[in-house]
Protein backbone atom coordinates (compact mmCIF):
# COMPACT_ATOMS: atom_id res chain seq x y z
CA UNK A 1 0.00 0.00 0.00
CA UNK A 2 1.09 3.61 -0.78
CA UNK A 3 -0.30 6.90 -0.47
CA UNK A 4 -0.61 9.70 -2.98
CA UNK A 5 -0.09 13.15 -2.68
CA UNK A 6 -1.62 16.00 -4.72
CA UNK A 7 -1.39 19.45 -3.97
CA UNK A 8 -3.99 21.91 -4.92
CA UNK A 9 -6.27 24.06 -3.17
CA UNK A 10 -9.67 24.36 -2.13
CA UNK A 11 -12.44 26.92 -3.31
CA UNK A 12 -15.47 27.18 -0.82
CA UNK A 13 -18.55 30.11 -1.79
CA UNK A 14 -19.99 31.62 1.43
CA UNK A 15 -23.17 33.28 2.26
CA UNK A 16 -24.33 35.54 4.93
CA UNK A 17 -27.50 33.69 6.98
CA UNK A 18 -28.05 36.74 10.39
CA UNK A 19 -24.83 37.67 10.05
CA UNK A 20 -22.48 34.68 10.14
CA UNK A 21 -20.83 33.57 6.89
CA UNK A 22 -21.95 30.00 6.53
CA UNK A 23 -19.61 27.90 4.10
CA UNK A 24 -22.68 26.52 1.26
CA UNK A 25 -20.21 23.96 -1.39
CA UNK A 26 -16.60 23.48 -1.70
CA UNK A 27 -14.23 22.13 -4.64
CA UNK A 28 -10.88 21.06 -4.39
CA UNK A 29 -8.76 22.16 -7.56
CA UNK A 30 -5.80 19.61 -8.37
CA UNK A 31 -2.59 20.82 -8.65
CA UNK A 32 0.47 19.33 -10.80
CA UNK A 33 2.51 18.55 -7.91
CA UNK A 34 1.81 15.09 -6.58
CA UNK A 35 4.17 12.56 -4.55
CA UNK A 36 3.79 9.17 -3.50
CA UNK A 37 4.73 7.44 -0.04
CA UNK A 38 5.84 4.11 1.38
CA UNK A 39 3.32 3.11 4.49
CA UNK A 40 6.50 4.66 6.68
CA UNK A 41 6.29 7.72 4.56
CA UNK A 42 9.36 7.78 2.48
CA UNK A 43 8.98 9.05 -1.09
CA UNK A 44 8.77 5.99 -3.54
CA UNK A 45 8.35 5.82 -7.28
CA UNK A 46 4.83 4.29 -8.96
CA UNK A 47 4.38 3.43 -12.49
CA UNK A 48 1.54 5.92 -12.76
CA UNK A 49 0.30 4.02 -16.03
CA UNK A 50 -1.56 1.07 -13.91
CA UNK A 51 -3.20 3.69 -11.48
CA UNK A 52 -6.93 3.61 -11.79
CA UNK A 53 -7.88 7.19 -11.71
CA UNK A 54 -9.91 8.54 -8.62
CA UNK A 55 -11.77 11.17 -8.13
CA UNK A 56 -11.61 13.96 -5.46
CA UNK A 57 -14.89 14.12 -4.02
CA UNK A 58 -14.63 16.70 -1.06
CA UNK A 59 -17.69 16.23 1.26
CA UNK A 60 -20.35 19.36 1.36
CA UNK A 61 -20.41 21.37 4.68
CA UNK A 62 -24.09 20.77 6.04
CA UNK A 63 -25.92 23.59 7.45
CA UNK A 64 -27.15 22.68 10.81
CA UNK A 65 -28.30 26.22 12.21
CA UNK A 66 -31.67 27.01 12.86
CA UNK A 67 -31.32 30.46 13.95
CA UNK A 68 -31.67 31.57 10.58
CA UNK A 69 -35.79 30.07 10.08
CA UNK A 70 -37.06 26.52 9.75
CA UNK A 71 -34.45 23.46 9.56
CA UNK A 72 -35.20 20.87 7.42
CA UNK A 73 -33.97 17.34 8.48
CA UNK A 74 -34.39 14.54 6.00
CA UNK A 75 -36.56 11.35 7.15
CA UNK A 76 -34.12 9.09 5.28
CA UNK A 77 -30.45 10.47 6.29
CA UNK A 78 -31.30 13.14 8.90
CA UNK A 79 -29.20 16.02 6.49
CA UNK A 80 -30.07 19.46 7.02
CA UNK A 81 -29.35 20.29 2.97
CA UNK A 82 -32.47 20.91 1.26
CA UNK A 83 -32.63 21.77 -3.10
CA UNK A 84 -34.83 23.25 -5.38
CA UNK A 85 -34.81 21.39 -8.55
CA UNK A 86 -36.20 23.12 -11.58
CA UNK A 87 -37.19 22.03 -15.50
CA UNK A 88 -34.16 21.49 -17.26
CA UNK A 89 -31.16 20.00 -15.21
CA UNK A 90 -30.90 22.89 -13.15
CA UNK A 91 -30.87 23.35 -9.14
CA UNK A 92 -29.60 25.67 -6.41
CA UNK A 93 -29.49 25.13 -2.18
CA UNK A 94 -32.00 26.41 -0.32
CA UNK A 95 -30.10 28.29 2.65
CA UNK A 96 -33.09 29.65 4.48
CA UNK A 97 -36.28 28.80 5.08
CA UNK A 98 -38.67 31.53 6.53
CA UNK A 99 -41.82 30.61 8.13
CA UNK A 100 -43.64 33.07 5.91
CA UNK A 101 -42.58 31.03 2.26
CA UNK A 102 -39.70 33.48 1.56
CA UNK A 103 -36.40 31.75 0.74
CA UNK A 104 -33.21 32.33 0.95
CA UNK A 105 -30.66 30.38 -2.20
CA UNK A 106 -27.24 29.61 -2.54
CA UNK A 107 -26.09 30.35 -6.39
CA UNK A 108 -29.11 29.70 -8.57
CA UNK A 109 -28.64 28.31 -12.10
CA UNK A 110 -31.62 29.01 -13.67
CA UNK A 111 -34.92 31.14 -13.65
CA UNK A 112 -37.22 28.40 -14.43
CA UNK A 113 -40.24 26.47 -13.26
CA UNK A 114 -40.14 24.18 -9.98
CA UNK A 115 -39.83 20.61 -10.34
CA UNK A 116 -39.39 19.35 -6.90
CA UNK A 117 -37.75 20.00 -3.43
CA UNK A 118 -35.38 17.22 -2.47
CA UNK A 119 -32.66 16.77 0.27
CA UNK A 120 -29.06 17.34 -1.88
CA UNK A 121 -27.71 14.88 0.57
CA UNK A 122 -29.90 11.70 -0.52
CA UNK A 123 -32.51 12.66 -3.12
CA UNK A 124 -35.40 12.32 -0.65
CA UNK A 125 -38.39 14.35 -2.56
CA UNK A 126 -40.75 16.19 -0.70
CA UNK A 127 -44.33 14.84 -1.15
CA UNK A 128 -47.74 15.90 -0.57
CA UNK A 129 -50.13 12.95 0.89
CA UNK A 130 -51.50 11.64 -2.52
CA UNK A 131 -47.68 10.98 -3.41
CA UNK A 132 -47.08 14.06 -6.10
CA UNK A 133 -44.06 16.25 -5.56
CA UNK A 134 -43.85 19.65 -3.83
CA UNK A 135 -43.30 22.37 -5.67
CA UNK A 136 -44.53 25.42 -3.95
CA UNK A 137 -42.31 27.24 -0.99
CA UNK A 138 -45.69 27.82 1.55
CA UNK A 139 -45.90 23.50 0.89
CA UNK A 140 -42.54 23.22 1.82
CA UNK A 141 -42.86 25.53 5.03
CA UNK A 142 -45.92 23.00 5.76
CA UNK A 143 -44.08 20.68 4.81
CA UNK A 144 -41.16 20.90 7.30
CA UNK A 145 -43.13 21.80 10.44
CA UNK A 146 -45.17 18.60 9.72
CA UNK A 147 -42.15 16.38 9.63
CA UNK A 148 -39.21 18.46 11.52
CA UNK A 149 -38.56 18.74 15.14
CA UNK A 150 -37.48 22.16 15.10
CA UNK A 151 -35.01 22.92 17.97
Amino acid sequence: MYKKVTVGFVVQDYILVNGKHICVSQDFVAGDQVDYESEEGETIQVDTTKEQYQCFDMVQPTITNSDKGLLFICPDCLSHRLECCEDGDYSSEVTEINEDGDFSYSKIDASGTVGRFQCLSCGYILSREDGSSIDDNEEVVKWIKNNCKQE
